[in-house]
């Protein structure tokens, strides 16, 4: 008898923290393209420090605010001012300096300046094919930009984007072409 008391209350008394555990869940909210969605095929999406929602869809780059949505996305009539391409991939990052990164399926990485505007892409220094075709791009402890492309392992330094080689040859260099991920060690 006496276990089932101590049975019964531990039951109930789990319930009670089940249900306080579901009560302090965020409300979950669908956005679609009839709330202002670019594309409903999102391919990435990633906060910011300053709690907004950054989107990469098939459409191109979004922020949202919790409201609205603000798009960038490829626009022919205005080359210097839109994404090289609105066909956008896996990665989106925050660098130390509050620059947005992102990239493109196709045409490389882009970063954008959030109090500004600017937009600035990357495809006329990636001159080789295999790396404007981007996969992700990671923002690591180390203050790093790393960007996996078709062509391999890329860092971001002053100078541009440098392509990373396996000095030890514990690799082959094979191994880092067509990488489709990077996991940043927070």
């Amino acid at each position: 008898m006496r276990s089932w008391l101590i049975l019964t209350g531990l039951l109930i008394l789990s319930a009670k923290l089940y249900s306080k555990q579901e009560a302090d869940l965020p409300a979950i909210q669908q956005l679609t393209t009839q709330q202002g969605l670019a594309d409903n095929r999102v391919k990435f999406f990633f906060q910011d420090h300053n709690g907004l929602i950054w989107v990469n869809t098939r459409n191109g780059l979004q922020r949202y605010d919790g409201n609205r949505f603000f798009t960038l996305s490829y626009d022919p009539q205005d080359p210097l001012r839109s994404l090289p391409s609105s066909i956008m991939n896996f990665g989106i990052t925050e660098d130390a300096q509050q620059y947005i990164w992102a990239v493109t399926e196709h045409e490389g990485p882009v970063r954008f300046t959030p109090g500004s505007g600017e937009l600035l892409s990357f495809t006329q220094q990636l001159k080789q094919k295999e790396f404007r075709r981007s996969h992700t791009i990671v923002h690591t402890s180390r203050k790093t930009i790393l960007m996996s492309t078709g062509g391999g392992l890329l860092k971001w330094t002053p100078s541009g984007f440098k392509l990373l080689e396996d000095q030890g040859k514990r690799l082959p260099i094979s191994d880092f072409n067509n990488l489709r991920n990077i996991l940043a060690d927070p």
